[in-house]
């Protein structure tokens, strides 16, 4: 019995010098515990007869720390020491040796306790990458080559954009032979997890083909067959509008059309004025006609030549692959095909193949190898299909 009397009499000290501090509400009730925290709103207070209290500041008279504790005062300054707070009505100094209550932010049992934790980071929504590649030649043959491209996507929880746009050029001996502009659209809405609906526009415009202009939009469903961190596949299907201003000659053979025109118009010219000097023709209305049109001619040699236009619906079916290879290096392939609806032997196949690695965090290596092939090219005699590999820096954000 002596020896359970003492330990219980050890605990009981034990206990009262672990909970040492004092907390007074404000009606007049007086707590022995521990004050473990302080912040804007309560005071964690822990007592061995009740657990853990939750006291707020409203109710709080005064409290004294018998050990020193982390506080911060109300502008954001640091202490650190024994507490003795008191409530205190406004304009009235505390009491010797006290600390206002109004004045005291927050406290804790050390500083580590009264940083906040860090914010987490904004979502981010929209990234992108820009693409920059070329080849420059110098000596025999004098050779330029560059190709810039971005893409910007907005990412929600469950719809996507992308914006693209390319611009490509090449000279050879100071001819031009690529010249191609290009930007389009794409927003995907999910209906499930795996089905999405999906709409696009672009335009682009490629003279080396003698495509002056191409506008398309189209609606369509598409399918996730893979939708995973190392692959992702995807099928869509849908119908597409195209409009089509095909240009009656390729770059390089727009000077030398100009240069054939004007030296006819000069000649016919020439000849309208040797036969009115000679008397072999008057000066009358279908002569001043004449002489007229060659002069236009000259003057805006190509003005004979008309576009070409077309207007026709396509059916559309478009792949979207990407495979993660060794550690960090991907291969995606892309893949459209629109055949015309009004004349089945028209239609166009487009693929881009390209393998990324990191150079660093937002640089990377990009290699990529773009085919396309149009039937329509066939018409205007220049090759159906275009190949062009490129190799250059890819920038993330």
């Amino acid at each position: 019995m002596v020896r359970a009397a003492f330990a219980a009499a050890a605990a009981a000290l034990c206990g009262f010098g672990v909970f040492a501090d004092e907390v007074v509400l404000t009606n007049g009730d007086r707590l022995t515990g521990h004050a473990v925290a302080l912040d804007a709103e309560a005071l964690s207070f822990q007592t061995d007869y009740a657990g853990e209290l939750r006291i707020v500041r409203g109710s709080i008279e005064s409290i004294q720390t018998d050990e020193p504790r982390a506080w911060l005062d109300v502008s954001g300054g640091e202490n650190a020491g024994p507490l003795n707070i008191v409530r205190t009505q406004q304009g009235d100094p505390p009491p010797e040796g006290a600390v206002p209550l109004s004045a005291v932010s927050a406290f804790a049992e050390d500083h580590a306790a009264l940083d906040p934790p860090p914010a987490e980071p904004a979502p981010k929504h929209w990234s992108g990458t820009v693409n920059l590649g070329g080849t420059y030649r110098t000596g025999n043959t004098d050779k330029v080559d560059v190709v810039l491209s971005t893409e910007w996507k907005r990412t929600a929880e469950t719809n996507r954009l992308t914006l693209r746009a390319g611009w490509a050029y090449g000279a050879s001996n100071d001819i031009l032979n690529t010249r191609k502009l290009s930007a389009d659209g794409r927003w995907e809405y999910d209906l499930t997890d795996r089905i999405y609906l999906y709409t696009l526009g672009g335009a682009e415009k490629d003279d080396g083909r003698q495509l002056d202009l191409r506008a398309n939009a189209a609606l369509g469903l598409g399918y996730q067959f893979w939708d995973e961190e190392t692959r992702k596949l995807s099928i869509d299907l849908g119908a597409e509008f195209t409009h089509e201003e095909w240009a009656p000659f390729t770059p390089w053979a727009r000077e030398g059309a100009k240069a054939s025109s004007r030296r006819a118009a000069f000649d016919r010219g020439t000849n309208l004025l040797v036969d009115l000097a000679s008397g072999r023709l008057v000066f009358d209305r279908d002569y001043r006609r004449a002489l007229l049109s060659a002069y236009r001619d000259f003057r805006d040699p190509l003005r004979a030549y008309d576009t070409r236009t077309e207007n026709y619906l396509t059916a559309r079916a478009g792949t979207n692959y990407e495979q993660q290879i060794f550690e960090r290096g991907k291969i995606t392939d892309a893949a459209v095909l629109s055949a015309n609806l009004e004349d089945t032997g028209e239609f166009r196949f487009k693929n881009e193949l390209a393998f990324t690695t990191p150079l660093s965090e937002q640089l990377s290596l990009k290699i990529a190898l773009l085919s396309e092939y149009d039937s329509m090219a066939e018409n205007f005699g220049v090759e159906a299909w275009d190949h062009t590999l490129t190799t250059g820096l890819a920038y993330s954000f």
